[in-house]
């Protein structure tokens, strides 16, 4: 499908994938896991965020979308720089849709919908 197509040819993740180096998991803490990876060509960091949250199933007794309808659609998952090995302020970009989101000092936070992932350049 076109979205699935607009994902697998984004110039900015075809960037990540091809010249990104050392990648690896900062941290998990429940459903929340953040990768990094550098840029050896300009020394920025690259951030994966993804939200494995997965809603319980459903169980005898209950209305339909009873237990579903009460988990958070999104969860604010926080990069605290430091584990990236940074300090100060940072630019922080979108990588899938190129927006520039500003510049954070010490870290930066986005919200990941359920099941879903964030792509991230810090300069």
């Amino acid at each position: 499908d076109g979205f699935t197509l607009s994902l697998i040819t984004n110039p900015g993740v075809l960037y990540v994938h091809r010249n990104s180096i050392n990648g690896n998991q900062i941290f998990r803490e429940n459903d929340k896991i953040v990768w990094s990876a550098d840029d050896p060509a300009t020394g920025d960091k690259f951030v994966a965020l993804f939200n494995v949250y997965d809603p319980p199933r459903e169980t005898g007794g209950r209305e339909a979308g009873s237990a579903v309808s009460s988990v958070p659609e999104t969860a604010d998952i926080t990069v605290d720089f430091e584990l990236l090995g940074i300090k100060g302020k940072h630019r922080v970009t979108d990588v899938w849709t190129s927006e520039k989101l500003g510049k954070f000092s010490g870290s930066f936070t986005a919200s990941v919908k359920r099941h879903g992932a964030g792509l991230y350049r810090i300069r």
